[in-house]
């Protein structure tokens, strides 16, 4: 919508413009600090400046650099010189006034020294040279149209306002409920509406605002059932609604521009419900029974309940973030106490060589890595490339420690050396050094006998002063010895590590066991976890058998009530007991096990509670092989022995499964 200022600026603007568009479709009228010498047949118009500029002349290619940085007195930047047509049409058309009779410039280049250019006291088309001084005028290009933003015809590709131009359609009648007060001209959308309500409804008046005057632009205002309001065009409209007592869902939306529109529900000048472009809510009309929770205190309290319909859900403290790390399912909580703790991914394993108490980790990522003891430092010879915890293990040296005055050494490097480029570093400090041959090398004359160190052979020295850090190459690692072995075929590099599956620390990688696997400690699982024991309550039951690799056999926690041998079979298999679906029927052998270990037979007595009695019977899955023709199937007793009956008798049924 338009605004008082809005109003007064354009009243302004078409003062200004006005002054500049006297005759503004005519050759040689005015249009923005120039004179039109041409007009298209789509309004587009070429203006030639009304001013000869100071200097009045100039050589071609300043001329050319002004009129490209020209602005104008009405701020216009699209000036640009005019070709040799264009200066032709100017001279034509308006050259006869405002022109001095002499040569102007234009464009068109003939050469690279020459253009052309015509004299305006008698139209003479001449080439000039580049460096000689005329006459110049930029022109520009204007376009007549609506640059009005409210209207409906607004185009901003124009650079003269014919504001008269300019329309906005909409609904012009006043008396209209959608009269549009910035409309110009009338589309026929006006409407007034009359609706009188029934003495059992009440009267709700609809004030539909937008704030910038177009309209909802499909936004819509809905009030329960009845057909959604809107405001098609304008900046207000009032509608009437009729309601009966009761309660209305209210909602809004719908609008690309939701922050514009705004509207009131009122009922006897009282506005009772208010919002935007996004809302939803409930209006309540007249005294009406509500039914919900009434309970302040609910998680579920509902604040336009009257009566209380046994609804409430009484608030469960809790961590509800279903990606945190203490995040539990079987707890209902309904309410978030900000006790969830993040899920922290690394390694967890106490044990382990890189496990960092700073780190809260609460989560393994499988980054754990097995410790491996050895020599880490690089300066000796037990050094262990796969170590990661020092042992001690460090006892020799790599460097050659050559003492004051004689000694002997062992050259231990794979290639052979110079003795004047093997000693360079320390060569100040040698007197002589000796072979086996008694050939000899002096630092001191720069003499060398004995030629090259040689790899295992050894060296008598005599040094001038002593010397504890000197090394002829790296030490020779296993890594180097295998290198040299790889070149033999079929062989394979060696990978160390622990190679057995049964040790915390197995690497599948291995080839080469270095004797570092480690077992978990006795009653322990290799995480640090205590091991389940026979009794324990594990995987959704009690523990009555563990195998060696720490898999073993539970039985239900509850019995599955009793039933003939076929009943019990599906209702084993379709168990979902403590919410594991892998039940199964026990065989007389497992019935057995559970008899004795946690059931009567068992040290602690009947930890799993089986029925007693002397028809406690309980069904196995084992078929009487002898019967089988009459379905009889195997059955344990609470005094733990096994008999055969008939499949259509009534046992008690326990399921077990595996972990």
């Amino acid at each position: 919508m338009k605004n008082f200022t809005q109003k007064f600026i354009g009243l302004l603007t078409l003062v200004f413009t006005m002054s500049f568009t006297v005759n503004a479709q005519e050759i040689g009228g005015l249009a923005s600090g120039g004179f039109i010498f041409d007009i298209d047949e789509d309004g587009t118009v070429l203006v030639v400046s009304m001013f000869n500029f100071s200097p009045p002349t100039l050589n071609w290619q300043e001329a050319l650099e002004f009129t490209n940085n020209h602005i104008g007195p009405v701020q216009v930047d699209d000036w640009n010189f005019p070709s040799i047509e264009e200066l032709q049409l100017i001279y034509t058309n308006v050259g006869e006034s405002y022109f001095s009779n002499d040569y102007y410039w234009s464009s068109t280049e003939y050469n690279s020294d020459t253009v052309w250019a015509i004299n305006f006291g008698n139209g003479d088309v001449s080439l000039v040279d580049k460096n000689d001084s005329c006459f110049y005028r930029p022109i520009h290009t204007h376009i007549y149209g609506c640059f009005e933003d409210w209207a409906d015809n607004y185009d901003e590709q124009v650079t003269i306002n014919d504001h008269w131009t300019c329309y906005k359609l909409g609904c012009t009648d006043s008396e209209a409920d959608n009269y549009d007060d910035d409309a110009t001209e009338d589309d026929g959308s006006c409407f007034t509406i009359v609706l009188v309500c029934a003495d059992d409804e009440t009267e709700v008046s609809v004030m539909m605002i937008d704030s910038y005057g177009d309209g909802w632009n499909d936004g819509t205002l809905v009030v329960g059932d009845n057909t959604p309001l809107s405001l098609p065009s304008g900046s207000e409209a009032v509608a009437t609604l009729c309601l009966a007592d009761g309660v209305y869902s209210v909602s809004a939306g719908g609008s690309g521009y939701t922050t514009e529109v705004s509207w009131t529900l009122s009922i006897d000048s009282f506005v009772v419900m208010a919002g935007g472009g996004n809302f939803v809510g409930d209006l309540v009309i007249g005294e009406i029974a509500i039914t919900g929770c009434t309970d302040t205190s609910a998680n579920n309290f509902n604040e336009l309940a009257t009566e209380d319909d046994g609804s409430c859900i009484a608030v469960v403290n809790g961590c509800i973030d279903a990606t945190a790390f203490n995040y539990d399912s079987t707890v209902s909580a309904n309410t978030d106490d900000g006790s969830c703790i993040a899920v922290v991914n690394g390694c967890i394993d106490a044990t382990a060589f890189n496990y960092d108490t700073t780190v809260s980790a609460n989560t393994d990522d499988g980054s754990c890595v097995a410790v491996l003891n050895g020599c880490i430092d690089d300066a000796y010879i037990e050094f262990n490339t796969f170590a990661n915890t020092d042992d001690s293990s460090c006892t020799i040296s790599v460097f050659l420690e050559l003492p004051l005055g004689w000694s002997m050494f062992g050259y231990t490097c794979m290639e052979s050396v110079d003795a004047i480029d093997g000693f360079i570093e320390i060569s100040d400090k040698i007197e002589i050094v000796k072979d086996e041959w008694g050939l000899t090398y002096l630092p001191e004359w720069d003499f060398n006998a004995m030629g090259s160190l040689q790899f295992s052979e050894g060296y008598q020295i005599k040094m001038i002063e002593e010397v504890t850090d000197f090394q002829f190459c790296d030490l020779i690692t296993q890594s180097d010895i295998d290198y040299v072995v790889a070149g033999y075929s079929d062989w394979i590099a060696p990978v160390y590590g622990c190679t057995s599956p049964d040790y915390c620390n197995y690497n599948p990688l291995a080839n080469t066991d270095d004797g570092s696997c480690v077992y978990a400690q006795e009653g322990y699982y290799c995480d640090g976890n205590e091991l389940p024991q026979i009794g324990d309550l594990h995987a959704g039951g009690i523990i009555f058998q563990i195998n060696e690799d720490g898999t073993g056999l539970v039985a239900d926690l509850d019995d599955l009530g009793e039933m003939n041998w076929h009943d019990a079979m599906v209702a084993a298999n379709n168990a979902t007991s403590q919410g594991y679906e892998d039940w199964y029927l026990p065989s007389t052998t497992e019935l057995a096990l559970i008899y004795n270990t946690i059931g009567n037979g068992g040290p602690d007595g009947n930890i799993v509670g089986l029925e007693t009695g002397l028809w406690a019977y309980y069904w196995s899955s084992n078929d009487d092989g002898c019967y089988a023709s009459n379905g009889l199937a195997w059955s344990g007793t609470s005094g733990g022995y096994t008999s055969s009956n008939h499949n259509g008798n009534i046992f008690y049924v326990c399921v077990i499964r595996a972990f």
